[in-house]
């Protein structure tokens, strides 16, 4: 059986086979995929493609640095679990840019930096970033590799702090605080 969304699509039933009528059809019309039209109708079934960067994000979700999956396993874990669900890994801010870790109810955003981010190229692009995130009204806090894997409790004293400055900050856009 073909069946193309937005037509109607036939096929022989179970019954009609035992009974041996082969040119019987019936219309199978899925609940809700399906609209009845008129033969010749203009159809546009537009799909929304996803973006470059939202494909990016995705890959980057499924192929995470042991940095990144470290912090993540950090914050999961952190007061029991308070975090659990309050942060978005991977996340496209502005349609050009990724944030690993991203607060959307204080808007922060946390970027696990390995030594790439040492390179003259990737130092610019990362001030950028942080511009970008500074006009969207994003606090952004970097983390090195050597944060992550070191000693815990001034990670999660660095944590802390960005939280608090992300939550005492004003709001650029509204004008009031978080």
């Amino acid at each position: 059986m073909q069946s193309i969304k937005g037509h109607i699509s036939y096929k022989k039933t179970k019954k009609e086979n035992t009974k041996n009528n082969k040119n019987s059809k019936t219309k199978v019309i899925n609940a809700g995929s399906v609209i009845p039209r008129v033969v010749g109708e203009y159809v546009d079934i537009h799909r929304y493609k996803k973006s470059y960067i939202d494909k990016f994000a995705k890959n980057n979700l499924l192929n995470q640095t042991p940095s990144e999956r470290k912090f993540d396993s950090i914050l999961y874990n952190i007061n029991e679990g308070v975090l659990r669900g309050r942060y978005k890994k991977q996340h496209p801010i502005s349609g050009k840019w990724i944030v690993d870790f991203f607060f959307p109810e204080i808007r922060l955003a946390i970027e696990i930096d390995g030594s790439i981010h040492n390179e003259p190229d990737q130092l610019k692009k990362d001030k950028m970033k942080d511009d970008d995130c500074d006009r969207f009204d994003i606090t952004i806090v970097r983390i090195t590799n050597d944060e992550v894997f070191g000693d815990y409790n001034k990670l999660v004293e660095k944590l802390k702090s960005s939280w608090r400055l992300a939550e005492n900050r004003e709001n650029k856009i509204i004008g009031k605080i978080y």
